[in-house]
């Protein structure tokens, strides 16, 4: 007789268990019951204290045409014991299920109808083979079975957005490959570990914020009213990783993420492919509201001048990115007014202009140039009516202008100034360049290089180790780029670090060169003078340099809350 490979499979492994198998006279009471059902749209399951469910993904959504209900109940089943008891060991779980068939297959493992039925139940008698876990099912009828009918087709798709996985290789490519997804599901997690916000067959934990993200390098795409939150998280578990944002400069939230940042971040435009559901393909509603006019406030005023697609988005570029965001703040509070007034917000008068900046003063109580920025945001979005002046312009609001500055004038930004000699004398008690640590070499480097050249944040960063010119008394860098003082016509400015040799502990020179030296073996092909002093150390942003400068002054005694 020739048995077949299946067959051959089963004696050895009977062959291997019998001497340690056996049947209790008596099943120990179930510790944990549970209720569980499918549908053709997904399962679901529920027990004496919560329930959970979730679709099916599309592969096994086809498995109903090819293997049947009776399939897709037994992989529900299977789900709802995964979900509930992967953590568990040496209990007896009992399965209530509205599927005679179902329920026949787990209590005889196994059956002679259906092969993949057989196959599936042979599965989950190994996993809780592995937990000592003894298996028991009973028919519940379904009627009395309704939680988990409602689960297996009633579902919450807004927190199953997943980001576009080409996107994701990006990141990772960019950053490096997370160890853990803290806010995912079975259906959208992008690596294999992932955190679920209920229980989920697959999930190596339930509750994020229940975790030490310190012990992870982490991926988070967080719900976005969680943000504040995760950012708190990371901040007291002193985690790194990788963490999605919407690009709204008026959140709250906004000016601690950039405290935080240790990295170039990627910015990704808005589309229909950036954000889908998993299962059905529907691209996230935010790329239809990022459509919105506030978003549009450079293109909408060329809209009547018939010009071509690239001639308007290079009459687009005149404002910086760091523009176009100031201005959609006062954007949003012009859509806000007109919605309250019924005005139209593309296209309005002189009138409406004067009432909303008034208001403005008088209700918000804004600063003079908060104002300001605020017409000049309208200028750039409003198109008034033909043969009249440009809004910003107009006599009537140049003068409510000046009436609000005289009623509110602008004060300096600041009002006192902090002693450079108590920082030189705090710097000159650190250790000669060559004995620092990295930390210090980039702290102190950094801080040298500011007094130096009296030079802004923003060209500090764009300082870059192609643009450096050597000589033996000096290190100068052309700054290239974009800053603050650039103008047409204007060269790109040149800073100048010369050597001190006076005072070696205080040369801006002996430092850089130093510090060069020291960060040549880490940044691989980073061309940017500054690295992150903490693996894996790649680029920072300006608000990174800032946080530098900040931590050095409140080291030396400088308060810089002021």
């Amino acid at each position: 007789m020739k048995l077949p490979t299946e067959a051959i499979s089963e004696l050895q492994w009977w062959a291997k268990k019998v001497w340690h198998s056996f049947s209790p006279i008596i099943v120990i009471y179930p510790t944990l019951v549970t209720q569980t059902d499918s549908s053709a749209q997904g399962w679901g399951v529920t027990n004496a204290i919560s329930s959970t469910g979730g679709r099916w993904t599309n592969p096994e959504s086809s498995l109903l045409l090819t293997l049947g209900i009776n399939y897709l109940e037994m992989l529900g089943a299977f789900y709802g014991l995964k979900a509930y008891a992967s953590n568990m060991h040496h209990l007896h779980v009992r399965l209530q299920i509205d599927n005679t068939t179902v329920v026949a297959y787990i209590n005889h493992m196994g059956g002679i109808k259906s092969l993949s039925c057989d196959m599936l139940v042979n599965t989950i008698w190994q996993w809780c083979v592995e937990r000592h876990i003894w298996l028991s099912a009973t028919y519940l009828p379904g009627k009395l079975n309704t939680v988990a009918d409602t689960r297996s087709r009633k579902f919450n798709d807004n927190i199953e957005w997943m980001l576009n996985p080409k996107i994701f290789a990006k990141i990772v490519k960019q950053y490096g490959t997370p160890d853990i997804d803290l806010f995912a599901s079975r259906l959208n997690h992008q690596v294999p570990m992932y955190v679920a916000w209920e229980p989920d067959p697959e999930a190596a934990a339930v509750d994020a914020f229940a975790l030490d993200w310190g012990n992870f390098f982490f991926y988070a795409f967080p719900p976005f009213c969680l943000i504040s939150r995760v950012l708190r998280k990371i901040q007291m578990d002193s985690a790194s990783g990788i963490l999605i944002v919407p690009d709204s400069p008026t959140q709250p939230w906004l000016a601690i993420l950039h405290d935080m940042i240790v990295e170039t971040p990627m910015i990704f435009p808005s589309g229909p492919e950036l954000l889908k559901h998993p299962v059905s393909g529907i691209s996230h509603p935010c790329h239809e509201k990022n459509q919105t006019p506030g978003l549009q406030i450079l293109i909408r005023p060329f809209l009547g001048l018939a010009l071509s697609e690239q001639t308007v988005d290079t009459m687009s570029a005149s404002l910086r990115t760091s523009t176009k965001k100031q201005y959609l703040t006062s954007i949003k509070k012009w859509e806000k007014y007109c919605l309250d007034t019924g005005t139209t917000y593309t296209t309005a008068t002189v009138t409406n202009v004067l009432e909303f900046l008034a208001k403005l003063h008088y209700e918000e109580g804004l600063s003079y140039s908060a104002i300001n920025t605020a017409r000049n945001a309208l200028s750039a979005y409003l198109t008034l009516a033909p043969g009249q002046q440009a809004m910003g312009s107009h006599p009537l609001v140049v003068k409510l202008m000046k009436g609000i500055y005289n009623t509110n004038p602008p004060r300096p930004r600041y009002t006192h100034i902090w002693d450079v000699s108590v920082v030189l004398t705090y710097l000159r008690g650190w250790p000669p360049a060559r004995s620092l640590s990295l930390e210090q070499s980039t702290l102190k480097t950094l801080m040298l290089m500011a007094l130096v050249s009296a030079q802004r944040v923003q060209s500090l960063h764009r300082i870059r180790l192609d643009n450096m010119i050597t000589a033996p008394d000096q290190i100068s860098f052309v700054i290239q780029g974009l800053i603050k003082q650039s103008r047409p016509g204007t060269p790109s400015p040149v800073v100048i670090f010369r050597a001190y040799p006076p005072e070696p502990r205080l040369c801006v020179m002996t430092h850089l060169m130093s510090y060069i030296d020291t960060t040549n073996n880490i940044r691989g092909s980073e061309n940017n003078l500054w690295v992150s002093h903490k693996k894996p150390h790649g680029r920072v942003m300006s608000q990174t340099i800032l946080r530098w400068l900040k931590q050095v002054l409140k080291a030396a005694g400088i308060d810089t809350n002021v």
